[in-house]
């Protein structure tokens, strides 16, 4: 009897241990399983984040190519605009002194007038003719090209000229400081605006050049 006690309890201890010794096991691969579940998870969300991060690098070199080639382009209009202004005024002096009775070098004038022309086609080159700010920016350019040349059923009259001057100045101001904006926002943003956004800047700038109101309207859903 005590010797099938004995082998009784040695064969209870001997089970347990066994069955210790399996759960042990059993826990060691679930562990297993569930770390490396736990390390390929985490490889997928670093694999992602990483994709992420390269996609964002990549958008923001994208933004900062064209803002940087934007800013060479503004440069380049404002140089434009400036350089018009500077040839209409020239012009408009010989075409007073004409009208004084004064001689003038015909020579030099028409050469005045053709390099109007040439710069006000580069300006139409570097914007879009189509939105409504533009195309009025550049009638009044052929308007004042056409009145220094009594051109197109146009006649010189001062008082309008420096008129449409006035007004032609204000279109290139907007147009220059909503395009300074539009590189500003892109820049902290990170991404390019919309056409609806541009033309909000285009308002705003407009509003803050034109205190009176009185040439917005080609800025109000254009």
């Amino acid at each position: 009897m005590d010797f099938l006690y004995m082998a009784i309890t040695w064969n209870s201890k001997s089970i347990a241990t066994v069955l210790a010794a399996v759960i042990a096991a059993i826990a060691a691969v679930c562990s297993a399983i569930f770390s490396k579940n736990a390390s390929n998870k985490s490889n997928e969300v670093a694999y992602e984040i990483g994709k992420l991060d390269s996609r964002m690098q990549k958008e923001r070199r994208f933004i900062d190519t064209i803002s940087a080639e934007r800013v060479v382009w503004i440069n380049k209009l404002r140089e434009s605009f400036a350089t018009f202004n500077k040839q209409l005024f020239v012009t408009s002096r010989m075409r007073n002194r004409e009208k004084l009775n004064q001689p003038i070098d015909r020579g030099d004038f028409n050469n005045c007038i053709s390099e109007l022309v040439y710069i006000l086609n580069l300006i139409e080159l570097y914007l879009n003719p189509t939105e409504r700010p533009v195309k009025r920016l550049l009638d009044i350019g052929n308007d004042l090209i056409d009145q220094l040349t009594d051109s197109a059923g146009k006649v010189y009259l001062k008082d309008e000229y420096e008129k449409l001057v006035e007004e032609m100045t204000f279109h290139q101001q907007v147009i220059l400081k909503s395009e300074w904006a539009r590189v500003k926002e892109e820049a902290e943003k990170g991404e390019q605006i919309d056409d609806r956004r541009m033309k909000e800047l285009m308002l705003e700038s407009a509003k803050s050049i034109d205190k009176q109101g009185e040439y917005r309207y080609y800025y109000k859903s254009n």
